[in-house]
């Protein structure tokens, strides 16, 4: 296990190289001259949309790193463990850079139920305008998603973690939905 230490750190630091933050510094390197009555084209758009799909890459990554690379079955846990602290509670980042926690949820749910992906931005558009407090809709979220990986086939391991990811969700959402109100 002690040779799995590198495979490990590179499930933290994957969780923890502030994304957002550097996809802010390429927003304010790239010039954008406004003009009186005239429309421009802007390349803001693609570049989050980048960043989106790497923020999904990112958890798509971990967990191919979790399945493939690292031998036992308990490291699925330790892993998504490990990153789940790093990409919620990252060290020496300031909270206004911390990755959205639907982009980060997207890949792992993608690797793990790629046909039901989809699910996810719909449950919470679809809780945003019924009014839904963000707990509450990341929580249908990993609720429905439970229930998926359940009835899925998944064994207990499989069945554990996403227990581990609506657990996440939850209090994710709440610490986030805490802070953001004081």
């Amino acid at each position: 296990m002690i040779d799995q230490v590198p495979l490990y750190l590179l499930c933290y630091l994957m969780g923890w190289v502030p994304l957002y933050f550097l996809y802010r510094q390429v927003e304010s390197w790239l010039p954008f001259q406004l003009k009186k009555a005239n429309v421009l084209f802007s390349w803001f758009p693609f570049f989050y949309g980048l960043y989106m799909l790497a923020e999904i890459g990112r958890g798509y990554a971990l967990m191919h790193i979790v399945h493939q690379w690292l031998r036992f079955d308990i490291d699925l846990i330790i892993g998504a463990g490990i990153w789940f602290l790093s990409i919620g509670f990252p060290l020496f980042v300031s909270s206004k850079y911390r990755t959205s926690l639907w982009l980060s949820m997207m890949g792992l749910y993608l690797y793990l139920l790629p046909i039901y992906v989809w699910l996810m931005p719909v449950v919470l558009i679809l809780c945003f305008f019924m009014g839904k407090s963000r707990p509450v809709a990341y929580a249908m979220v990993g609720a429905l998603f439970l229930i998926i990986g359940v009835f899925s086939g998944g064994n207990s391991l499989y069945i554990f973690l996403y227990l581990s990811l609506f657990a996440y969700l939850v209090v994710k959402s709440l610490l986030d939905a805490r802070f953001v109100s004081t």
